[in-house]
């Protein structure tokens, strides 16, 4: 439809000339003595017309010719780059399909061109740290150097490189570059956490996984396992006596109190320091926060003569929230054994063993009937527990096996 619409317009305008020139009866008179040349008015301008269009061509020749070493260094350029582009897509894929010695070889192909040689350095040295190549991964990050516009993922590169080959302290270092510059994102976050776990700084530890907590990167279970580790290395580093003990538990903030890998250990070397009611008062704090069946051990395990008493009726007023916790049962039965009240021991022990049986109450009220002189009764309970471990023994090792 397009293409008849422009025919229209040709075939009208030719006719429109044709009339013009049938109209038209001027003549062009040219002197130059002694010649006088007469033509008419349509031939002078079609000539006119004629010459304007040889100019034209003749110039658009004169003009191309000059820039032809300019398109042609154009076209090799842009035929470089399309070589570059196709090096570092194929590094790329090589490297994220695992052939490693190809992906060094697509990155050569990239090094001509500055603004794809950069990147195409630091996927072969990664290619080339996988295969263990570590003279040509250097080799590759001196080339990514001398790109200053690729300078935070070269960074990040060899952090995480030298993390591999566990060099934390010249991981933190290059860190140290990198967050000079400003940037302190997670990725950035997590490559720090990583490096002080490897050189045991575990208060930057604890401060890194707060900042990535905030920043919601990191979930809740790992961040709790990694606080976990980092206060047992603290506590084993600063719990050597009562007073350092008190010193660490006042610098563990509010929020990690509750932590069963911290509250446990504390309260444990508390009480093995004397401090029997501190110990409590940690235990019976992370428990109001969190219900854990290690922290009940514990709480059996820190009390004294003095405040047993006390624990029996906090753990009987916990029963009204946890009335089917079998642990919390054992709990009670064992306090009250320590405490020297068999009836009451073997009662929540039978309870206990009612919701759960389990080796620990087994042996528990075993010990209680044994106190209360029911010696034959006790040998049977001893008995039942001894094979009901062996069988839990021989059930945990045809799971592990399977």
């Amino acid at each position: 439809m397009r293409g008849l619409f422009w025919f229209v317009i040709l075939v009208a305008a030719g006719i429109g000339v044709g009339l013009l020139a049938r109209l038209n009866t001027g003549n062009v008179v040219l002197l130059l003595p002694p010649w006088r040349i007469d033509i008419s008015l349509n031939l002078f301008l079609t000539l006119l017309l004629g010459l304007f269009a040889l100019f034209y061509a003749v110039m658009r020749v004169v003009i191309n010719t000059l820039e032809l070493p300019t398109r042609v260094a154009a076209f090799r350029k842009r035929q470089r780059e399309q070589a570059a582009l196709d090096g570092l897509k194929g590094a790329l894929q090589a490297y994220f399909e695992g052939r490693f010695a190809r992906a060094e070889r697509s990155a050569l192909l990239a090094q001509e061109v500055p603004g794809y040689g950069g990147i195409a350095a630091l996927v072969a040295a990664r290619a080339s740290q996988k295969m263990r190549e570590f003279a040509r991964r250097d080799g590759w990050i001196e080339r990514a150097e001398a790109d200053n516009s690729v300078k935070t993922a070269r960074l990040m590169t060899q952090v995480e490189l030298l993390l591999e080959e566990r060099r934390a302290d010249e991981a933190r270092e290059l860190l140290g570059q990198l967050h000079a510059s400003g940037a302190r994102h997670v990725a950035s976050l997590r490559l720090a956490l990583q490096a002080a776990q490897q050189v045991d700084d575990w208060e930057e530890v604890l401060r890194l996984v707060r900042q990535l907590t905030k920043r919601d990167a990191m979930h809740a279970t790992v961040a709790a396992k990694t606080k976990a580790v980092a206060y047992a290395a603290l506590l084993a580093r600063r719990g050597g006596d009562l007073p350092g003990l008190r010193n660490f538990w006042l610098s563990v903030p509010g929020e990690d109190r509750s932590i069963v890998e911290v509250a446990g250990p504390v309260a444990r070397a508390v009480a093995a320091h004397g401090d029997h009611r501190l110990a409590v008062e940690i235990l019976e704090t992370a428990l109001e926060n969190r219900w854990d069946d290690r922290l009940l051990l514990a709480y059996a395990a820190v009390s004294s003569r003095d405040d047993r008493l006390a624990q029996i009726q906090r753990a009987e007023a916990w029963l009204s929230s946890h009335p089917q916790d079998s642990t919390l049962f054992f709990v009670l039965g064992k306090l009250c054994e320590l405490e020297g009240l068999w009836g009451k021991a073997a009662d929540y022990l039978e309870r206990s063993l009612r919701l759960e049986k389990r080796v620990d109450a087994l042996y528990a009220i075993g010990n209680v009937v044994a106190h209360t002189g029911d010696r034959n009764k006790a040998c049977e309970i001893f008995h039942e527990c001894a094979s009901f471990a062996a069988s839990q023994l021989v059930e945990s090792q045809t799971a592990q096996g399977s």
